[in-house]
């Protein structure tokens, strides 16, 4: 019955909203699941949201994704680190192999058609590196964290983490200016997996001026929240990083391509603000939609 409507509903272009297809969590290949904050961002900017289910082979991914105009690649587990080459740094990297198996060939085949991509939390990291970028595995263990977080405060003089993430910065061809230049020498990390409510923004991010999402939040800095413990370690190949956390941290990244519609990623998780009723963050599944009509 399901297939059947949204059959329906990608056979129909005139007159139809959007159908937005939201990856899911995969349980030991019993359990299909997904919060519903991400349905709820949708539906408020006028969407239709379609949970995707996890798909076994590209062209399983091309049928799927035939269904629908954009794609949410939504948070989660980590990303096994042997797909940007290195080995699991510790015990708190969660990795969902069936999961990544799903989520990399569905985000390839997105790619591969050009559609209007939006990424979040562990969306983001897969995508970057799908794009040939890595990842930070363990935020408090690489960067720091605050005191009684478990991790290594960064000192006063900088780190090498820090030379690492703009270094990062320029090996990927990416470009921060504007405010998010104010990534400065002297700031601790920060806790990134905080304690308090998804809809309580916990910490500031600066955001490049010349990036589409300073375009469609019309700020230059904004408090966010934060449940994740890796991130963007080296930007992919064509990856712009258009914000950061005050310790340096990526928490947005933009790509685009000849004749594509781009992604656009963001490492904080927007859609708990919307179901919540803050439109902070809105026009950024407004925008998915725009781009997918």
């Amino acid at each position: 019955m399901a297939l059947g409507v949204i059959l329906i509903l990608a056979g129909c272009t005139a007159g139809r909203k959007p159908v937005v297809g939201i990856s899911s969590s995969w349980d030991d290949a019993r359990v299909v699941s997904l919060n519903d904050t991400y349905v709820a961002a949708v539906r408020a900017a006028g969407g239709v949201p379609v949970v995707l289910p996890p798909v076994r082979s590209a062209s399983e991914a091309a049928e799927v994704l035939s269904l629908v105009d954009a794609v949410i690649f939504s948070g989660g587990e980590d990303v096994d680190p042997s797909r940007y080459g290195e080995y699991v740094l510790n015990s708190t990297v969660e990795v969902n192999a069936p999961r990544d198996t799903s989520d990399f060939l569905l985000a390839s085949e997105a790619l591969q058609r050009g559609m209007p991509v939006l990424g979040i939390c562990r969306g983001s990291q897969l995508l970057n590196v799908l794009l040939g970028g890595s990842l930070y595995q363990d935020l408090p263990g690489q960067i720091g964290a605050l005191p009684g977080d478990g991790g290594r405060v960064l000192d006063s003089g900088g780190s090498a983490a820090h030379g690492s993430f703009l270094n990062g910065l320029e090996r990927g061809g990416s470009e921060v200016n504007g405010t998010a230049a104010a990534v400065r020498q002297g700031h601790s990390a920060i806790h990134h997996r905080q304690s308090e409510a998804g809809s309580v923004g916990t910490h500031w991010i600066y955001i490049d001026q010349d990036s589409r999402l300073h375009q469609l939040l019309g700020c230059d800095s904004v408090m966010v929240n934060s449940f994740h413990h890796q991130a963007v370690k080296e930007p992919g190949t064509g990856v712009h990083v258009v914000a950061t956390a005050p310790d340096g941290v990526v928490e947005a990244w933009e790509w685009n391509a000849p004749h594509r519609d781009g992604i656009l990623c963001v490492q904080f998780h927007p859609e708990i603000f919307v179901k919540a009723g803050d439109t902070t963050f809105l026009p950024l599944f407004q925008d998915l939609i725009d781009r997918a009509r």
